[in-house]
Formats: structure tokens, sequence, C-alpha cells
């Protein structure tokens, strides 16, 4: 009966609850649609389907209102959530993690590194040399951009599995896993030529960077 076609209802609001908006709409609109389809497939029944439908689809459209509803602010708050844990774990002007964040990985990483005994790992130290004058010469904004641009640099030449990190002011870490000292100096060896490639536009003209790399395996 009618009670029986309103617990369906109920049912298919919290099956449905992990799906998109979407699908939650079609399943909706089948479940209220389903009584008037036996209806017509079994019309000796004497169901009436127009009091179902009296009853019901309001109670269905306000079902969807409220998903809607409850869509939208659960992608906003989710948006929100990601953007403010993005803020807590990465630097905001390079998009690298910040030392906190870095810790948590780089201690996972060691530890695994530690358990498999042929698993090498490396780290590195990335220091850009004299950049205090470009911030005293040009000022800070251009030693952002510099900032910015190297840290660009480093990240095109980094593999996916390689975590970066802001260490301090001008001082970058790179740990590499399943990386020996022969691989992390070939790669330090290509960003020395990468950075001394670069071009920083200062408004008076551009300047070049030079970086200092320490490695430990």
């Amino acid at each position: 009966g009618n009670e029986g076609y309103m617990f369906n209802q109920i049912a298919v609001l919290l099956i449905m609850q992990g799906c998109s908006f979407p699908v939650i709409i079609a399943g909706h609109v089948a479940s209220t649609l389903m009584p008037h389809m036996m209806a017509l497939a079994f019309p000796g029944a004497g169901f009436i389907h127009v009091k179902y439908a009296i009853l019901l689809w309001p109670v269905t459209g306000a079902i969807l209102i409220a998903q809607n509803f409850m869509y939208v602010q659960y992608g906003q708050n989710w948006r929100l959530r990601q953007k403010l844990e993005e803020m807590a774990s990465h630097d905001t002007l390079t998009g690298f993690l910040n030392r906190r964040a870095f810790l948590e990985h780089a201690i996972h990483l060691v530890t695994l590194a530690k358990r498999h005994w042929n698993q090498h790992l490396c780290i590195l130290m990335i220091d850009a040399d004299y950049f205090k004058r470009i911030n005293d010469t040009y000022g800070h904004h251009v030693g952002d951009r510099a900032l910015r641009e190297l840290s660009s640099t480093i990240r095109k030449n980094l593999r996916n599995t390689d975590l970066q990190c802001r260490w301090g002011g001008e001082e970058f870490i790179i740990l590499m896993p399943d990386t020996d000292m022969s691989g992390a100096w070939k790669f330090s060896e290509r960003l020395l030529q990468a950075v001394r490639s670069l071009q920083i536009n200062t408004g008076l003209g551009a300047v070049t960077l030079t970086v200092s790399i320490g490695i430990a395996e």
C-alpha cells in the first residue's frame, strides 16, 4: 500500500547517499514511478495510484530539493576542506610541502627504505646562492618571482615519487626514494644546468641564479 511505497522512498534516500546527484534524482523518480507502472500492469489489483501520486510526488519533490541542498553544501565543504588542508601542508609561494608536512612524509619513506635493505634513498639540500642580493637590490617581489621560477624548475626535473619541500627562505629539500648517490648526482648536475639557464625578469633587466646542492645517501 501507500505506506509500503513511502518506506521504499526512505530506503532509496538512505541507500543512495553515496551517489552523485543525477543518480539520486534518477533513483527517486524511478522508485516513485514504480507503483504507477505496477497499477497499469495489474489493473485488477485495485491499487489507487492517483491517491498514491497525491501523497508521494510532493514528498519526492521535497526530498530532491533537500538532496540538492545537501549536495551543494557537501561540495562547498569538501572544497573548503581541501583548500585548508593544502594551506596547512604546502608553502603558499612555491606550492612545495612545508617543513612539517615534509617531515611526516619523510619519516615514512625513510622507514620503508630501512625495512628493505636493498632500497637506496637520497636527500638533497638545495640553496640559492647569494639570494639576499636579489632581495636587497630589486625588492622582495622580484625575490618571490625568482623563488617561484626556481621551484618550478626543480619540479619539472623531479619524478612523481620524489618529495619536495621548501625548508627555509631560499632553501629546498628533495627526498628521492629508490635512488643511489650516482642517480642523485646526475639529477643534481641536470638541475644545476637548468637553473643556470633561468632568466629572472627584474623590470630593470634580467638576472641569473645559481644554486649549491648537498647530497646524502
